[in-house]
């Protein structure tokens, strides 16, 4: 029985070695930096997403990739400036990027969390009116409202929020 258990361990190990050989960089520090910030360690995520984008910048995939996540990133650690760059950087740079409606919505999330409402409520409204079939359409449009809310215009608030019961009844 222990033979058996020393053979898997080895098999799986081996297993583990050959796939980390076969894969390449830019993959693995993605992954990486990827791992750190879902953990929440935000300023170790910022250092490796820089890493993959200073080292890897001809590679499309992971530099438009890096830079949605490294925005994020500058976000949740309130640097807002850099975070407003990174997604402002994809938005211009990658407009076929899988990260591109995304990055127009995180930067409504940042102009919010600023607090340059009337500049959040310009990236909400350009995600719902332009992508109204995202899956970030209705959370757009709750935040356009939140942030009116937060202006002391309350009757557009209540017409967004009534316009997502309306549009999304089944949102998020």
């Amino acid at each position: 029985m222990k033979k058996l258990i020393i053979f898997t361990v080895i098999i799986l190990l081996s297993a583990e070695v050959i796939y980390s050989l076969h894969t390449p960089l830019p993959m693995a520090q993605y992954n990486l930096a990827l791992g750190l910030y879902m953990k929440g360690h935000y300023h170790s995520a910022v250092k490796e997403f820089r890493n993959l984008i200073n080292e890897h910048p001809e590679s499309e995939k992971y530099l438009s990739r890096g830079r949605y996540w490294l925005g994020l990133s500058y976000l949740a650690i309130k640097k807002y400036k850099l975070a407003r760059d990174n997604f402002s950087y994809v938005i211009n740079h990658f407009p076929r990027s899988l990260y591109y409606i995304d990055s127009i919505y995180q930067l409504g999330r940042t102009y919010y969390q600023w607090n340059k409402r009337n500049t959040a409520i310009k990236y909400f409204k350009k995600v719902h009116k332009r992508y109204p079939g995202h899956e970030l359409a209705d959370n757009s449009l709750l935040w356009e409202g939140v942030s009116y809310y937060k202006l002391n215009n309350k009757d557009s608030a209540l017409s967004r929020f009534y316009t997502i019961l309306k549009k999304y009844p089944k949102g998020n």
